[in-house]
């Protein structure tokens, strides 16, 4: 139930969750224990589990309950991903002339697959400087980077406020890699 609820809270939150997003406590009475989740990433939604015989059995209770009681986002969520995996298994596809893929055409014809445009190499580069700069941060902070951590600021001169948060992002990396005190 642990691994699940964690599972479900990552989807439903769409980005990674920190340690602060799921709290576990754990109370004894006597010889059994109660565990109680706290959410954060749920706006601090607390689930109490029942008494079990130890701190483990606790927690996993607790996480059963959270899971019961958000039951119908849990399946709204599972339902999501369900209808994102409409790949079929590599095994199974259809595939042409020189292992080309096949996709089904107009009155049942089989036509190859559309190819997808190919990324220039700087182009690929540009767009690694964010990622680069977000796995950089995360290491020296020494925690998962959440979205929001990282705020890019452009003011309006041209068209292209991507190509701005790239080349700033650059720029940092460049200032962080030469301070020999973060590195």
């Amino acid at each position: 139930p642990k691994t699940e609820l964690m599972q479900f809270l990552q989807r439903h939150c769409a980005r990674p969750l920190t340690k602060q997003d799921i709290v576990y406590s754990v109370t004894k009475f006597g010889h059994q224990c109660q565990a109680i989740v706290k959410l954060n990433c749920m706006n601090g939604q607390e689930y109490a589990g029942h008494l079990s015989s130890d701190a483990k059995r606790a927690e996993k209770s607790a996480a059963q309950q959270a899971l019961a009681s958000n039951a119908d986002l849990v399946e709204a969520v599972k339902a999501a991903k369900a209808a994102g995996n409409k790949k079929r298994p590599a095994s199974s596809a259809a595939v042409g002339v020189a292992g080309q893929a096949l996709v089904p055409g107009a009155h049942g014809a089989v036509l190859p697959a559309p190819k997808k445009p190919k990324v220039d190499s700087a182009e690929k580069t540009v767009l690694m400087h964010k990622t680069d700069l977000n796995n950089l941060v995360s290491k020296i902070a020494r925690k998962v980077i959440a979205k929001g951590d990282a705020l890019y600021q452009c003011n309006q001169i041209g068209q292209d406020g991507f190509q701005a948060e790239q080349s700033a992002a650059e720029q940092a990396l460049k200032d962080i890699t030469a301070d020999e005190g973060l590195m």
